[in-house]
């Protein structure tokens, strides 16, 4: 057993404003192990460690508050490690716990930022307000974390200071949402102005139009498209039957309210071709040169012999294409004015009859032809 005992003196749980103190006499009693025991006694142990119970000054109150009475050992009361421990008998001990029993106050806050929500020009907005690029100019502090020391003059503040607890946790007050409602009346499209000149050279049932047409400003665009888009640069850019002439655009922020960027385009100038939806002529022409004997097979079953023609097939023109086709505004605008040339193809055809299993068809063709 160790040499030495060291046993605490009892201690008083009492709770003032909020906070569990272990009030105690601050220090301990140390005993010697008796020398009959000195056959028992390691004196490389280290001191034996031991308290005295104390009595729990909450639970003695409450029965006097209450009228009730409570035993000695329901008032027994030992230390949890969790209390303040005050040292009553040192001046120090006792004034720092009163100091920190009685900051009551909490010393840290932050402001969440707020919201600013509404219907401007029929485009729905919301957004957080950054109160510190407001606060940390104008107030030499920011709100979104601040202390009663950094908000209070200093001589109101050194009224309160013993009582502010500055390693409280920091209380956070969240700001009223700000509603706008609707500002400005709904805006949808942006205007766009047309205007064509053409000569029709068809018929009343099968209009054939030939001519320009020129449009300017923002076509098929809303204000909220032109707002959350990226800004076009100026430039010319190729439409499917002309050009547009297109103005730059910018980005707008607000820095101060954290907001954008929003885009300002400029408006743009259409000049486009008006072509009728025709095909262009595409014609194929067989010219029969002989007959072939041919023998087919359809499920099985072999079909009697067919004589079939064979002979020259001639494609000329513009296959499965249409006038508006022979348009590349983006190779034009590259200084190329090449356009697609008529196909003009010389083969050989046989008409062969339908069938699953066509046999094997042997030269037939003359070596020359005359």
């Amino acid at each position: 057993m160790p040499e030495y005992f060291d046993v605490a003196l009892p201690s008083f749980k009492l709770t003032l404003l909020g906070t569990e103190m272990a009030l105690g006499f601050g220090t301990s009693i140390t005993f010697k192990t008796p020398d009959t025991y000195a056959a028992y006694i390691d004196k490389n142990l280290p001191r034996g460690q031991a308290s005295l119970p104390g009595l729990d000054l909450d639970v003695g109150l409450d029965a006097l508050l209450n009228g009730t009475e409570v035993s000695l050992d329901e008032m027994k009361f030992v230390p949890t490690g969790q209390e303040l421990v005050v040292d009553v008998t040192d001046v120090d001990s006792v004034y720092e716990a009163l100091l920190e029993v009685i900051q009551i106050i909490p010393g840290n806050y932050a402001l969440a930022e707020p919201k600013i929500q509404g219907l401007v020009f029929g485009i729905p907005i919301e957004f957080d307000v950054p109160i510190d690029n407001f606060s940390s100019e104008w107030l030499g502090f920011t709100l979104t974390e601040f202390s009663l020391e950094d908000v209070l003059p200093e001589s109101v503040y050194s009224l309160i200071a013993p009582f502010v607890d500055t390693d409280s946790d920091t209380v956070e007050f969240e700001l009223p949402t700000v509603d706008l409602g609707a500002v400005g009346p709904a805006i949808g499209d942006l205007p766009y102005f047309e205007e064509s000149v053409a000569i029709d050279l068809g018929s009343e049932d099968e209009p054939l139009e030939f001519g320009i047409k020129v449009g300017a400003g923002w076509k098929d665009t809303t204000l909220a498209d032109m707002l959350l888009s990226d800004p076009v640069d100026a430039g010319i850019v190729p439409l499917d039957l002309g050009v547009r002439f297109q103005s730059p655009g910018i980005a707008i922020t607000v820095p101060m309210l954290d907001i954008g960027p929003y885009t300002l385009q400029g408006p743009a100038l259409d000049i486009e071709l008006i072509l009728p939806e025709v095909d262009l002529p595409y014609l194929e022409y067989q010219q029969a040169l002989g007959k072939l004997n041919v023998q087919a097979q359809q499920t099985g079953e072999t079909l009697p012999v067919t004589e079939v023609n064979w002979g020259l097939e001639l494609a000329l023109g513009w296959q499965d294409m249409q006038l508006t086709d022979l348009v590349d505004m983006a190779a034009w605008l590259e200084g190329d004015f090449s356009v697609a040339m008529p196909e003009m193809d010389l083969r050989l055809y046989v008409d062969l009859p339908e069938g699953d299993d066509l046999p094997e068809i042997k030269a037939f063709l003359p070596q020359y032809f005359d």
